[in-house]
């Protein structure tokens, strides 16, 4: 098969990914959406770019591997696996997409939420941001505590914030404005990117379909701002770097296209799996210990090497020149399930990927906000779109230590409410008078117990 056809072949999967998804409730569409987005960046618009420029070295898309085998030879035996991959990721979406729920039953999802949702995760919110400035003032425990919180809490309140007009905008101001000075102050793209997915999703929720069409624009708009701004700030001078060199009239769009390029990164990780000498990268029971134990809460102070930097000391140090990254690196199933166990092994971690994904969604949907807060772990992050089975585990860790710190809020914020509800109580019984019970005193215990959502 030759590599234009395989191009075609997964653009074709990745756009079907997303007219399976066109009924279902916001939710997963949003995450299905957001997968068919990067992995078309990914997949295949950067080895398209990658043929068609075959860039050498100082380009940063540069792969001696390829460029010494050639970018077509090089490339088509990973695409391949990318197809099967894509193909796979599909029918399991298939098949549990029959039992998700078609259309809205109401903005917030398909029952009311839990008391105390939103003082909650505005606690959450505000005891991230005290990890944040912890590590603004090189605190390191504080921060890797609490950091984590607002990142997950902060999408949650974008999408949830409900009242009046004015109440709504001053919230979404509050938040837009935290989550961008956290992406420039911490160097980061998630913050602004995981605001953007939020904002996407709220409109979704309350927006006709041809209204949230129009606006697609404006969304790629603030997507190529962000990678344009963020990544001189970072040291990351791509688009500079290539509109010094590259011969083309618009050297601009040269230098943002492959900036872009250059953060969608797993076809790399794919040619790191088929150039590494010995399969499987872990023993089986390494493997095992590895996603099982990585998904248990260890709290900020446990060391634990994460999968994206063992990939890059292990596999892609053994054909790619150079010292292995400092940073996670983007796998993907793909390349960890073949690196692991061939077409099996992807096969495995795209099935797991898909009941992921889906269980993603329904936990946005899910009355409990400590569900929400769960969920929100994976959606607004970039583990369902950029890493394989071991990325997920340790995604599931952060996530359970957001949700438990929720449930202990829970049980504060209900336990205060108890309290103001017999302090009530007493007040109202001790104005009765000759033993007759106040039929006036039990319609304001029971207003109290409702208001306090004991009820």
């Amino acid at each position: 098969m030759t590599i234009g056809v395989l191009l075609i072949l997964i653009a074709a999967l990745l756009v079907t990914q997303v007219v399976l998804v066109r009924r279902s409730a916001s939710q997963l569409r949003l995450i299905v959406w957001l997968q068919a987005s990067f992995w078309l960046l990914a997949y295949v618009f950067r080895p398209l770019y990658l043929i068609l420029a075959r860039p050498v070295y100082p380009n940063p898309l540069d792969d001696a591997r390829l460029d010494q085998v050639g970018y077509v030879t090089g490339l088509t035996p990973g695409l391949e696996t990318v197809l099967f991959g894509q193909a796979v990721f599909i029918s399991v979406l298939l098949l549990l997409k029959a039992r998700w729920p078609s259309g809205e039953s109401s903005p917030l999802g398909s029952a009311p939420p839990e008391a105390g949702e939103g003082p909650i995760l505005w606690i959450l919110f505000g005891l991230g941001w005290i990890g944040r400035l912890a590590y603004l003032a090189n605190v390191g425990p504080a921060q890797l505590a609490l950091s984590p919180f607002a990142a997950a809490a902060a999408p949650l309140l974008v999408v949830l914030s409900d009242g009046s007009r004015v109440g709504v905008r001053a919230r979404l101001t509050l938040l837009t404005f935290s989550e961008v000075a956290w992406a420039y102050l911490f160097l980061s793209k998630t913050p602004a990117l995981a605001l953007l997915s939020a904002f996407i999703l709220r409109g979704m929720m309350r927006m006709r379909r041809a209204e949230a069409i129009r606006r697609l624009p404006v969304i790629a708009a603030a997507v190529v701002v962000v990678f344009v701004v963020l990544q001189p700030l970072k040291g990351v001078h791509t688009a500079a770097t290539v509109r010094s060199y590259q011969n083309t009239s618009h050297p601009e769009v040269a230098g943002t296209a492959v900036a872009i390029l250059q953060r969608t990164d797993l076809i790399e990780a794919v040619t790191d799996a088929h150039y590494f000498p010995r399969r499987p990268w872990l023993s089986s029971s390494e493997y095992a210990k590895r996603a099982l134990l990585g998904a248990v809460p260890k709290g900020p102070l446990a060391k634990q090497t994460q999968a994206g930097i063992l990939w890059s000391r292990r596999v892609r140090a053994a054909s790619y020149p150079g010292p292995p990254s400092s940073t996670p690196v983007a796998t993907g199933p793909v390349a960890e399930g073949y690196v692991e166990g061939g077409l099996a092994g992807i096969a495995i971690e795209e099935a797991l990927l898909a009941a992921v994904a889906v269980a993603a969604a329904h936990g946005l949907r899910s009355p409990r906000v400590a569900g929400k807060l769960f969920a929100s772990v994976f959606v607004f992050g970039a583990v369902l779109y950029e890493q394989g089975a071991l990325g997920l585990s340790e995604a599931t860790a952060k996530a359970l230590e957001i949700a438990l710190a929720a449930l202990v809020l829970k049980a504060v914020y209900l336990g205060h409410a108890r309290l103001g509800g017999r302090r009530q109580t007493a007040r109202v019984g001790s104005k009765r008078s000759g033993g007759v019970p106040d039929t006036r005193s039990r319609a304001v215990i029971s207003a109290s117990r409702a208001a306090s959502g004991l009820d």
